[in-house]
Order: structure tokens, then sequence, then C-alpha cells
């Protein structure tokens, strides 16, 4: 039992608890295992004299929000049974304390493993990639995105090499609605967060951008994220813009078998580590592809049913659509031809739903339009393959793949006989991303080219995109410059910035910064967001146009109030230093909080000096140490040392 003894040592040292402890009037505390600076896991006894990992969220940490935290991840282990997910058993609460019995499971974290040891022979390397890639499977299968794939939250039984997921603190039920994350908010470690993550948002998908980032790192045996950098921000900019190399390429082969699955290795991971997720391959592909590299008949003669593609850009290949001017044929009434006031609302709405939202992400708001479209035209051919691209992909709705091919199956003959752009396009989009139909880059190739003929400056994008990646054609960087210069010249986001990025890496036309800058400014007029925070960075380091620290200045802040999370934090610096406008302390503290809120610990770590000082806020020693735990939390090396000397 708990006595009185120990709710005193628990309420006087509420962080400690010593071996002997008895919780809840059956869990003995043998020893402690680990702890960090949010909780502590320790070694425990039932009555019945079985061993459970007890975990216990440090108590002055616990703000509501970590509370719902603590209390969700129980809830999400309480749904899964899985051989390669620790077991939960009980949760309590003692001296107003809260605790997670669970399943004791002995092993090795693999980013210990990392660390510690010599490389593991690459067999043994892909047995434990499949079976990471086979557990987010089963979790993403029952509604489970678990959010925080990394290194640390993987154990490894090296008796056996069986794998657990470890912390679902962040775990989300897709079946719930997540009212615990503010908007703008980034959950994760930022070396293994998905792009979407990096940019406040998640997908179904997201899991698998992060196990593939932790099988790559694997792979390679580093210890760090192979997108590491010196800054959380520069960090999350590598995620949102760096394509790691072909994995092959720094794997020694010793036979040509071994070369060959590499190679299949590369355009595995390649696939999954799409920046776009609707690029991006699923959790069940991705395992069923790593199972089949481990089967002894392994060889050359595997086909893989996708070819990888290099994400080069923050946005490449659009899935926005995009109406020409041109009216398509609607199709025909069951009963009466409505009137044409109430098929004009109809469009609108439509455009409305592509062009104002569909385009900038936002699927919720894009999906309510096209409802207004359907409505009143329920019959048309291409509102309804729109609902189906929705459904298939589940934006704005929820995902239900065989509705969706369905639906899109029975309006394929209409758009083959249509002339508008738009129906062409959709042709061409389908056999390029294996919407509803085989994948088919020739006939992807044909319906964007056709679709082209029409200025539909997606296809256009497309078709430019295929050329630049060898997707169906022969690589050809300057056929594929010419087609992005076709789109951008149509005011296309996507193209303009593809095609800055050409010119900026001289693939197809000679580097010229100049024309980058001149790209990426025409991009930001268009209000995009990344492309203003591109052009703060081309103003403060002077590429393409002379150094003007006021100039970058306003940028920044220009795509900060965009809510560019990227931005927040130079807008704080460039207040702290007086770096191109004047110094205002009371402004870098409000943007570096809003830095700090989405897990940026270099911004927690400054924040925490305001703090201490009281210059911008009022002081608060308590706010500044729990920042700086907060960074030191997050690997932040000067937060820990400050931490250490405190």
């Amino acid at each position: 039992m708990v006595d009185f003894q120990s709710i005193h040592r628990l309420t006087q040292q509420p962080n400690k608890i010593s071996p002997g402890t008895v919780l809840n009037n059956k869990y003995k505390i043998t020893k402690l295992l680990g702890a960090g600076g949010m909780g502590s896991v320790y070694l425990a006894h039932t009555t019945s004299h079985h061993q459970v990992a007890i975990k216990h969220m440090h108590s002055n940490r616990e703000t509501a929000m970590l509370v719902k935290r603590f209390v969700r991840e129980y809830e999400l282990l309480t749904k899964i049974n899985h051989p390669n997910v620790v077991k939960v058993y009980d949760f309590f609460n003692v001296a107003q304390q809260n605790f997670i019995v669970m399943e004791y499971a002995s092993g090795i974290s693999l980013k210990e493993l990392l660390h510690s040891s010599d490389t593991l022979p690459l067999a043994k390397r892909l047995v434990m990639a499949t079976q990471i890639a086979a557990t987010i499977k089963d979790l993403n299968k029952i509604g489970i995105i678990h959010r925080d794939i990394k290194p640390a939250n993987i154990l490894i039984d090296k008796s056996t090499w069986q794998i657990k997921i470890l912390d679902l603190g962040l775990g989300k039920d897709i079946a719930v609605a997540d009212r615990m994350t503010a908007t703008g908010t980034v959950l994760g470690t930022s070396g293994y967060l998905s792009p979407e993550q990096v940019d406040a948002g998640l997908s179904k998908k997201s899991d698998v951008f992060s196990v593939a980032v932790t099988i790559y790192q694997m792979l390679l045996w580093q210890q760090r994220s192979p997108f590491a950098a010196d800054t959380q921000v520069a960090t999350m900019v590598n995620i949102a813009q760096m394509q790691l190399p072909p994995i092959h390429k720094n794997l020694s082969a010793q036979n040509r078998n071994e070369k060959n699955m590499h190679r299949q290795l590369s355009q595995i991971l390649q696939h999954a580590l799409q920046k776009k997720a609707y690029k991006r391959c699923d959790a069940t592909t991705l395992y069923l592809e790593l199972k089949k590299l481990q089967r002894p008949s392994f060889s050359a003669s595997n086909n893989y049913k996708y070819i990888a593609v290099a994400s080069i850009a923050i946005v490449l290949i659009s899935v926005g659509m995009y109406l020409t001017q041109n009216t398509a044929p609607q199709s025909p009434k069951p009963k009466q031809k409505q009137n044409q006031q109430t098929q004009e609302q109809a469009r609108k709405y439509f455009a409305k739903a592509q062009h104002d939202y569909y385009e900038r992400r936002q699927y919720d708001e894009s999906w309510q339009e096209l409802q207004k479209a359907l409505a009143i035209d329920p019959h048309n051919y291409r509102y309804l393959v729109q609902k189906a691209k929705m459904i298939f992909f589940g934006e704005g709705v929820q995902k239900n793949t065989q509705e969706a091919v369905v639906l899109a199956k029975k309006q394929i003959n209409k758009l083959k006989n249509s002339s508008d752009g738009f129906s062409l396009y959709m042709l061409g989009y389908m056999y390029d991303t294996a919407f509803a139909v085989e994948r088919d880059y020739q006939k992807a190739k044909y319906w964007y080219e056709k679709a082209s003929a029409q200025s539909h400056v997606v296809a256009i994008n497309n078709l430019a995109y295929m050329y630049q990646e060898a997707l169906g054609v022969e690589k050809n960087y300057r056929k594929a410059a010419q087609l992005y210069k076709k789109a951008a010249d149509l005011d296309y986001t996507t193209a303009i910035i593809n095609l800055a990025n050409l010119y900026m890496r001289g693939l197809g036309v000679r580097k010229n910064p100049g024309k980058v800058f001149t790209y990426y400014m025409q991009a930001a007029k268009l209000e995009n967001k990344a492309a203003m925070y591109r052009i703060a960075q081309f103003y403060n380091n002077g590429y393409g146009v002379s150094p003007n620290a006021q100039e970058s200045f306003r940028w920044y802040l220009q795509a900060a109030k965009n809510n560019y999370l990227l931005a927040f934090f130079a807008v704080a610096q460039s207040y702290e230093l007086g770096r191109g406008t004047n110094k205002n302390a009371k402004q870098a503290c409000f943007w570096y909080e809003k830095a700090a809120q989405n897990n940026d610990s270099e911004a927690m770590y400054r924040l925490a000096y305001f703090y201490k000082s009281g210059i911008g806020v009022e002081q608060n020693n308590t706010k500044a140490r729990q920042l700086i735990q907060s960074a030191a939390d997050l690997g932040h090396a000067k937060a820990k040392r400050v931490l250490n000397n405190w």
C-alpha cells in the first residue's frame, strides 16, 4: 500500500520515486529505468510478481495540454494489440500525479544502437526496417498516426532483433477530432518530421516519411537524421527542400545481386520520401516492397510498380486543379436542362473550390464549395471526378479508396470524349498518379500533351516534371525548362518555382542567380509564402540581388504574417538584433514565442533569456527555466549546459 510517508515523498520530491515505494496498492517500484525532461520510467513488480514498466509524468510539467497527451497515449495503447507495440495495462493517479503501467520490454533503442555499436549486416538491418514498416502499416490501418517515429522511439531486443514501437504521446486517432494542437503548431522531432508536419499539417502518410528517414539513417548507420543541420530551423528547411541522395550510392555492394538490391532500396525509399504526400507510397506498400527484398530468390528480375520521383523544390508536381477559360460541355441532364444562371453559379463554386482553396491545400473549405457545385449539378462529370479524387486521397473528407475508384471509373469515358483542358488534364493526372487506373506514364504524357495544347497550366507543369525526372520519357532538362517557362508565363506558381530551381542548379539552362531571384519574386508577388521566405533569404545573402537588410526583413515579416513557420524565428531574430528594422524586444519575444510553440529549440533558448532578464516581457525565472528545459529536451546543446549549471 501507499502509506502517508510514501505520499509525502511523492509530494516533496515529485520527480523521484524511491525503490520499494508501492503505487496504487499493487505496483512496487524496483528501479529507475530512464528519465527525461517530461517524465521517468520505472521498473516495478505487481503483487503477482510480474514485471511491468511504469511511466510517470513529472508533476512540474503537468500543464493541461501535456496531461491530455499523457492520457491520450494510454487511450491509444488500449486500442492496440500488436507484437511490435508495447502493451498497456493500467492508468492511475496518486497524489495528483499521473502514471501509465505498460509491458516491460528490455532492449536498446535504435538511437543507442546507432551510437554505441558497430554496424550490423545489411540483411539484419533490412529485417528491422521491415518490422518497423509492418508495425506502422498496422497502426495506420486501425486509424492511428504515430507522428513521432524516430530511432529513440524504437526498442530492439538484441537476442531476437524484434522491435517495439514506443511513445504514442503524440499519436493521433484519425477517427477522433484532435483539438489538442493549436493551429500552426508543429508536433514531432524535427529531423524526422514529414514535409507536411513542417508546414504544421498532417497526412495519413506522415508516418511513412518518418519511417523512411529512420530506415535511411539505419541502413547507412548514421548517428543523426540525414536531414539534420546545426539548428532546428535549418533542419526543417532541409526536410522541405533537400533531396537525399539515392541510398545505393552510399552502400557498398559485393556482387551484382547486391548492387541490384541496393538500387531497389533506393527506389523504395525515394518513393516513401516524396515531399508531396499524394506522391508518397502508403505504409502497406512500403512494407510489402521491403519484404520482397528479404526473399532468398531476390534478383534483378523483381519489378516494382512505381518509379521513384526526386523532389528538389518546396513544391513540384501539383495535385491542384486548374480551370482554363474554356467551358467544358456539361453532362446530359436526366430530366430537364438547368437554367444558365444556375449553371454559372455551380461553375463559380467549382472554381472557388479549386483556385481559392484546393491549390492552397485548404481541403475542408474546398470540399464544402465542391458540395455546393454538386448540389446544383449532381451529374457533372468534372465535379464528380474531383469528388472522387478528394475521397481517394482523403482530402477534406474521410478516405474511401474503393468508393473513389468506382466513382472515378464511371467518369473516364466522359472525360475522354471531352475536349476541354481540365478533362484532358484529369486523365493525365489519373495515369500519372495511379488514381483509379494502372500507372502508365506514356498515357499520362499523351493526355498531358493534349491538355497543354489547351493551355492548361497544371498539365504543362506536370509534363515538364516528367521530362525533368525521366518519367516515361528520356530525361530532358531543356524541354522541362521550356515547359515550365510556358506555365510560368501564365502565372502558375508551382511552375515558376520549378523553373527558378532549374536556374539555381543549372539544369537545362545556365546557372543564373538573377533569374532565380526574378522568378521567386514573381511567385512571392502571387502570394506564395515559401517564395516570400526565399526572397528574404536572397536579400539577406545577396543571392541574385544586392544585399538589403531592410528588404530581407520586410519579406521575412510578410512570410511570417502568412503563417510560414520558418519565418517566425527570422523575424524574431531581426527584432532582437535590429537587423533590417529597429530593435524591439517586445516584438522579438512575440515572434520567438510563436516559433517556440512550434518546437523551435533555438527560439526557446533565446526566449528564456528575455524572461530571465525581464527584457520585452515581465521577468519570470520559472518560465525561463521551463523554456531551457524544453529546449534541452529537444537536444539543444547550449540549453543542456545552462540547465546543468542553473
